[in-house]
């Protein structure tokens, strides 16, 4: 492990490290150096952080305090579904099997997950009041809940429910096995995206040096 590594562990521990906006937005701008206008959505387990990026400049971010674990908490609740057995329940479904037992719960959770896109909807919105909303969005994936998400948005996309979700909306995946392709020892993070995009960072700024 590096001490460039280690350093970005240690941050992670410590609990300084949550959405990355520096490191994120270099990384999608070297990945997709095309695209100048996008929106970065990033779904934590308790929060969801965004920020939207016109000609290749940050102009605005929003937080709003719903995450991965307060949509199954919510779902769970309502269904008395445990969440590990609703978050299955959700996968089976999502990959397209029947999962008939719990399809009450899928429609509850799929609920929950509305909520979350209004509140995501609002909030960008509202700090979109003056500008066009960039058409691209950008998700790194690396569970199955992000995914689940994502073909929810599409869905409602569809629909022009929600003001930043149209048919024009193009959702981008970045899949977190990509970074392990950029640093050493990338496995060593499993599930951990924010550290690979800091270390990843970190090795730009110290080239530059």
């Amino acid at each position: 492990m590096t001490s460039f590594e280690k350093e970005g562990f240690r941050k992670y521990r410590t609990g300084r490290l949550n959405s990355c906006i520096m490191s994120s937005y270099s990384y999608l701008r070297d990945l997709y150096s095309d695209k100048n206008d996008f929106i970065y959505i990033d779904v934590g387990d308790l929060i969801t952080d965004a920020y939207v990026v016109k000609n290749d400049v940050i102009q605005a971010t929003v937080s709003i305090p719903l995450g991965k674990k307060q949509i199954l908490r919510s779902a769970s609740a309502r269904t008395q579904t445990p969440a590990d057995i609703l978050l299955s329940a959700m996968h089976i479904t999502h990959r397209g099997d029947n999962a008939l037992p719990y399809e009450k719960a899928n429609k509850i959770a799929k609920d929950a997950i509305k909520d979350w896109l209004k509140q995501l909807n609002e909030s960008i919105s509202n700090v979109c009041a003056d500008i066009n909303i960039p058409k691209n969005i950008f998700f790194i994936t690396n569970d199955q809940l992000t995914d689940i998400l994502i073909t929810e948005i599409n869905s409602n996309a569809k629909t022009r429910q929600f003001r930043i979700f149209n048919e024009d909306t193009e959702i981008m995946s970045v899949d977190e096995n990509v970074l392990n392709n950029l640093i050493s020892n990338g496995t060593v993070y499993k599930d951990e995206p924010h550290i690979k995009m800091d270390l990843v960072f970190l090795d730009k700024m110290v080239y530059k040096v």
